[in-house]
């Protein structure tokens, strides 16, 4: 549900509840494509870890978890003076207080 909520409205019910949005570097709303785009790169280790199950390569997995912890250790970025995370960065998408 949330990985379809975020990328068609810009927000999971999470940031409904606190308020939240995800909105481009300019404060407007982001596209459609740079929504699913933003989305897609935070959740590029949970699909490489579907893809490893599927086809039962460990190759997979084992690049799955990296990409996973690279996603994970980039959140940490958000604690920083710029507060976007990694996948923010490379999405060009931020997420703001309405």
């Amino acid at each position: 549900l949330a990985w379809f909520l975020d990328p068609l409205t810009g927000a999971t019910l999470g940031k409904r509840f606190t308020g939240l949005r995800v909105s481009g570097v300019d404060g407007r709303p982001p596209s459609l494509r740079t929504r699913w785009r933003r989305t897609a790169i935070q959740t590029v280790g949970l699909w490489g870890a579907t893809a490893a199950l599927v086809l039962g390569s460990w190759e997979i997995a084992a690049v799955a978890t990296l990409a996973g912890a690279v996603m994970l250790a980039g959140s940490l970025l958000a604690l920083g003076p710029a507060s976007r995370t990694l996948h923010d960065r490379l999405s060009g998408t931020g997420v703001r207080r309405m």
